[in-house]
């Protein structure tokens, strides 16, 4: 799903609620920072508005998708 919204962005909509992916281990691609386990990536379309461990309050309640601890590396193409 994330692909196909980041190679194909005129078919969404110009807004959505924000998604909750949970349960990812992110690929940080920092410093230090490595595979980050138990992490969550929040986009809205096809931009990533946040990731990382202890979600923000602010995106609580929000849909939400359990990946299982997949692999997920948010803006490589």
């Amino acid at each position: 799903v994330l692909c196909a919204d980041i190679i194909m962005p005129d078919a969404l909509p110009v807004q959505r609620d924000p998604m909750i992916h949970a349960n990812v281990t992110l690929a940080a691609m920092l410093p230090g920072q490595g595979l980050l386990p138990g992490a969550s990536v929040v986009t809205d379309g096809a931009q990533v508005l946040w990731a990382g461990r202890d979600l923000p309050a602010g995106y609580h309640g929000h849909d939400r998708q359990d990946w299982g601890g997949r692999l997920m590396t948010p803006g490589l193409i």
